[in-house]
């Protein structure tokens, strides 16, 4: 059974709340990141088919142009990887603070948190088999060869 003071409970909920907004915040760049590497994908392809852009007609230059497309997306994939990682350790130290505080109410009689805390710890399991960067990065990846292709067939 855990006993909490009102400044334990406090300090818990400042744990929470802060880990919470940093995960918020990084969620921006992750939408950040994929949205500026669709774009440029996107841009790119539009400005080859647009005839705006103009290049030799050398299968090294388009093949270099590819190899780019490529490491862009990499680069982003190794970002988002890098954010999901710091936004799964932000979640667990708030989920953690929150289950302690559940704990503590629990402890004292309270108990109507109870189906809350089976539903989130549910929740946490279903989410934890998805990972959305992943998915993130396979998307960017195909865009990249797609963008790649077209560029070559111009």
């Amino acid at each position: 059974m855990s006993t909490l003071t009102r400044e334990d409970i406090e300090d818990l909920k400042f744990l929470s709340k802060t880990h919470r907004e940093l995960h918020e915040q990084r969620r921006k760049y992750e939408f950040q990141a994929v949205f500026t590497s669709l774009s440029f994908f996107a841009l790119s392809v539009a400005g080859f088919l647009g005839d705006k852009v103009k290049l030799p007609d050398s299968p090294g230059i388009k093949t270099g142009i590819q190899i780019m497309f490529l490491l862009v997306a990499v680069a982003c994939a190794a970002l988002l990887k890098r954010l999901h990682v710091s936004n799964r350790k932000n979640l667990d130290i708030a989920r953690n603070a929150e289950n302690e505080i559940v704990t503590a109410l629990q402890g004292k009689g309270c108990h109507i948190l109870e189906e809350w805390a089976k539903q989130s710890d549910c929740l946490s399991r279903l989410v934890g088999r998805w990972q959305s960067w992943e998915w993130q990065a396979a998307f960017l990846t195909i865009t990249a060869l797609t963008a790649g292709v077209i560029v070559r067939m111009k």
